[in-house]
């Protein structure tokens, strides 16, 4: 996996970076509501979806396509 590289951000001892990352009150809201929800933190969240839509961005590039089934129906996810 390659490393992510942020334009500002401070290094851990660890070998991690805590980057500075803006958002939104409401946007803030619903990463920790989801944190929350699955007994996470706000960063595993965010890893979380970062690893997802990268997964969904190697499918596309590889010609598959990804579906959801979801009240008895099969629908196709576009990707954009």
């Amino acid at each position: 996996m390659a490393p992510i590289a942020a334009d500002k951000g401070k290094y851990q001892e660890s070998g991690t970076i805590e980057p500075e990352l803006k958002v939104t009150g409401d946007a803030y809201d619903v990463i920790a509501s989801i944190a929350r929800g699955e007994n996470k933190t706000p960063t595993d969240v965010l890893a979380e979806a970062i690893s997802l839509k990268r997964w969904f961005s190697r499918v596309g590039k590889d010609g598959g396509e990804v579906f959801v089934q979801s009240n008895g129906r099969l629908r196709r996810v576009s990707q954009s």
